[in-house]
């Protein structure tokens, strides 16, 4: 199992620093105890704290449920333990969300709510490959061979290279993006966290969308969607054409009106009036081999600043996309087409890289002169849930022969 105790090393030139030791036992209990905090389960036919291990090491070994309680001793049957925890879960998703909540905020740095901080919100989609009628749904373009899927949006908060996820809904077919928004932003302020500026994917490009941003004094920064005739001259370009001609670059404004589309009709025109940014694609591109002639151009609002700092800005945002690549590496499978359950195996994905995260600053991350470092080699998200695997196998009494070839 490689590694089961690091300990942070000191710099040669730097403060003593307090010392500790990370165990695989006692990041196995950290997870558990924040599992339990937050679901705040009470049954009097099963333990609560073993349902919590048995799903925690579905998550970490990626299995389903079921596999996991086959390998068990001494614990109910799966259909035993899949009633219960039907039981136990709420019927809506919407009623899971202040445990999910309790969950990924379990042990947030204090310094994130002293000020307001750069956040990053966008959808995640999980393919669905069962019955079209399914109850929660979200219909999108094709994707692995389907256009059904359980969909979730998550909003993530950045702090000297530390992404945590403070937020998580459920997503379902023809819901408003701004209602979407208002639950996630509705559980960062429960924590008393703050945003200083939004990133968003060129998805969230809507009048509606940018129009309910503006009223809440949101600042944002989103790609610009090409629209209009295009041109070599200015002049000629209509729409938001205009902007990408080649050479524009600094700072410019732009006002459109739109008519929203919803269950086939039009609904009362919007409109929005919001600032242009163009930056030269050379402050941009930095692994792309072709090379690009008209500038990046995002629509912003609230933000100030040379092109060059909000194209630095905007690359923040894709760490929410290694969030959503991480949150598969702690997922466990399932066929299920409950989706209270399956929003439960999301957060408690994303809450095993919050631990992980959490761990590194906290406990591995090295005093230097020009501030604290971080080491992600010394723990990587794989070895945190080897140990989880480890430590639950003793803890659940896993059969030796499973555990061995696990």
């Amino acid at each position: 199992m490689g590694l089961q105790r690091i300990r942070p090393n000191c710099v040669e030139g730097t403060m003593r620093q307090r010392q500790s030791t990370v165990s695989w036992m006692n990041v196995t209990r950290t997870a558990v105890h924040w599992l339990m905090n937050a679901l705040q389960w009470s049954s009097k036919k099963i333990d609560p704290e073993m349902l919590v291990r048995l799903l925690l090491r579905a998550a970490a070994e990626m299995r389903s449920l079921s596999a996991v309680v086959a390998e068990t001793a001494n614990v109910p049957s799966y259909e035993t333990i899949r009633t219960i925890l039907l039981e136990l879960l709420p019927r809506d998703p919407i009623d899971l969300l202040p445990a999910t909540t309790r969950l990924l905020q379990a042990r947030l740095p204090k310094a994130l709510a002293r000020r307001p901080r750069t956040a990053t919100l966008d959808l995640h989609l999980r393919p669905y490959y069962g019955a079209k009628n399914t109850r929660g749904i979200y219909r999108g373009q094709p994707k692995a061979s389907t256009k059904n899927f359980f969909a979730y949006a998550t909003l993530l908060l950045v702090r000297r290279g530390q992404t945590y996820t403070v937020g998580l809904t459920h997503v379902v077919n023809g819901e408003e993006q701004t209602a979407i928004m208002a639950r996630l932003l509705a559980q960062a302020e429960q924590r008393g966290l703050r945003i200083k500026r939004l990133l968003l994917d060129r998805g969230f490009y809507a009048a509606k969308t940018m129009r309910w941003l503006q009223e809440r004094s949101l600042s944002f920064i989103m790609p610009m969607i090409r629209r209009g005739k295009k041109a070599r001259c200015k002049a000629d370009c209509t729409g938001t054409q205009r902007f990408f001609v080649k050479h524009r670059r600094g700072w410019d404004s732009y006002t459109f009106t739109a008519r929203p589309l919803r269950k086939g009709k039009r609904q009362k025109a919007v409109s929005v009036t919001i600032a242009v940014c163009m930056t030269p694609p050379s402050q941009c591109q930095n692994r792309v081999k072709k090379k690009r002639k008209t500038p990046w151009v995002f629509a912003c609002h609230g933000v100030t600043g040379t092109p060059q700092a909000i194209a630095a800005w905007y690359r923040q945002r894709f760490r929410i996309e290694t969030s959503f690549r991480q949150l598969g590496e702690g997922l466990a499978r399932t066929s299920s087409r409950n989706r209270v359950y399956r929003l439960l195996l999301v957060a408690i994905a994303l809450m095993l890289r919050n631990l992980w995260v959490w761990l590194h600053w906290k406990h591995l991350a090295t005093s230097t002169p020009e501030g604290r470092k971080r080491c992600l080699d010394k723990l990587p998200l794989r070895r945190l849930t080897a140990w989880l695997i480890q430590a639950l196998s003793r803890l659940l009494g896993i059969r030796a022969r499973a555990a061995s070839s696990a």
